[in-house]
């Protein structure tokens, strides 16, 4: 593992990002008990409420929930400055947000009013991102970190702006039938500006970090982000005046080869022991160079009402499964022992006899939990875009969710649990 460069003085209490990391997988569970009942009903249409629900659920409960809490983590560690958020600070803003989604998906789901959610999730996400910029802006320092992860929390908050606008037309129905064009805007800002403008920023430390791969391109390090944002802000004033074709394929073609860029970075790996993550990041790229080479061909050659499925969909799902929430489960299989024993050192250089206690990273979340995991995923991903086709295995799709974002739970538990067990006996030592 390498460290040179990382700063360690400021890093939060444990209890911030793992508060995060276990109420995510609530999310993820609660999404596939809908997916059980309701299924079926999300390949009829976008905005069926099933639809919107789940997809809420999936990209504020699970996704965001998770980006904030490692974010936590990762400002101290790469760009030197904590979020000025405590532990009673957390745990309020976690409330807030959890019930603000459950009341967002509710209100989707039975026709309900948006404005409880509508207050629950301003006052959180609204907040936190005025603290995210100020302290990136006024604070953090290292800029191959500290300016991308800056244009990636402008782009969600473009979108929960663009998001609280639309909850209040449907509420009130001010501004009439939006066009379809400000949906699409919310979505691109969402998921390929916030997330994986994000997720492209932190690979290019932690793959290297985690993983001894040399360090990724510099050309690819000062322009792939800021091409990635740019070409956001093109796409979006395009799509208002006119067909954004050309745009949506100049980011596919970023984006396949960022994707193409990091699989050769992870094959120059010094290691080549077995590791899961890395498999969990060679499915993330490798359903990125799908979903890249899909978004293409719908764009110039086919039309989706000429298909018996929605291609639409389709990148939908392997965006989200096999991109999106692959690199999150691998990186937690790495973060949490990291973080753990991490924490542990610090504790133990307060009584050096405990030194010995310290547990391997493998001790935490074992190699075979971590192939279980993998291949579960694996088995999720597979089925999900297979129900596009047979919708009737939407159910299945749930009951993996359930069983897959059950088990990293248990996981995340037990590790947190065994660091509350090994702090004691080296306090005891």
């Amino acid at each position: 593992m390498r460290l040179s460069g990382l700063q360690f003085d400021n890093i939060p209490a444990l209890n911030i990002p793992f508060r995060f990391y276990l109420t995510a997988p609530i999310f993820a569970i609660l999404t596939g008990v809908l997916l059980i009942f309701w299924g079926e009903q999300i390949w009829l249409s976008r905005w069926m409420p099933i639809t919107l629900a789940t997809t809420h659920l999936i990209a504020l409960g699970v996704v965001a929930m998770i980006m904030f809490g490692s974010l936590f983590q990762l400002l101290p560690v790469l760009c030197g400055t904590p979020i000025p958020i405590n532990s009673k600070g957390a745990i309020v803003f976690i409330s807030l947000l959890s019930f603000g989604i459950l009341c967002l998906s509710a209100a989707f789901l039975q026709q309900l009013s948006f404005l409880p959610a509508l207050f629950l999730l301003s006052i959180s996400l609204l907040s936190f991102g005025v603290i995210l910029i100020y302290t990136l802006w006024f604070n953090a320092s290292g800029f191959y970190t500290r300016t991308p992860v800056l244009l990636a929390v402008i782009m969600l908050a473009l979108t929960i702006i663009l998001g609280f606008s639309f909850l209040l037309n449907y509420q009130t129905g001010y501004f009439g039938a939006l066009p379809k064009y400000w949906t699409n805007i919310h979505a691109a800002f969402g998921t390929l500006g916030w997330v994986t403008l994000l997720i492209i920023t932190i690979s290019f430390q932690v793959i290297p970090m985690f993983h001894v791969t040399p360090e990724f391109p510099v050309t690819i390090k000062n322009h792939y982000p800021f091409g990635l944002f740019i070409l956001l802000i093109s796409l979006a004033i395009e799509l208002l005046f006119s067909n954004s074709h050309v745009t949506f394929a100049l980011i596919a073609t970023l984006l396949a080869t960022y994707a193409i860029a990091a699989l050769k970075q992870l094959s120059l790996r010094k290691r080549k022991l077995p590791d899961t993550t890395i498999k969990f990041w060679q499915l993330s790229l490798s359903s990125l160079l799908v979903c890249s080479f899909l978004l293409v061909v719908n764009l110039f050659t086919l039309s989706s009402k000429q298909l018996p499925f929605s291609l639409d969909s389709i990148i939908g799902v392997i965006f989200v499964v096999g991109v999106v929430l692959s690199v999150i489960q691998g990186m937690l299989l790495k973060i949490v022992p990291f973080l753990i024993t991490l924490h542990l050192q610090q504790h133990a250089m307060k009584y050096p006899m405990g030194m010995g206690l310290m547990p391997d990273h493998y001790a935490i979340i074992s190699r075979q939990h971590g192939k279980q995991l993998y291949w579960i995923h694996l088995g999720t991903l597979v089925i999900v875009v297979m129900s596009a086709f047979i919708p009737s295995l939407t159910k299945l799709v749930g009951i993996l969710f359930i069983i897959n974002w059950g088990f990293l739970w248990l996981m995340i538990s037990r590790a947190y649990n065994a660091f509350s067990r090994i702090k004691l006996d080296i306090s005891n030592a």
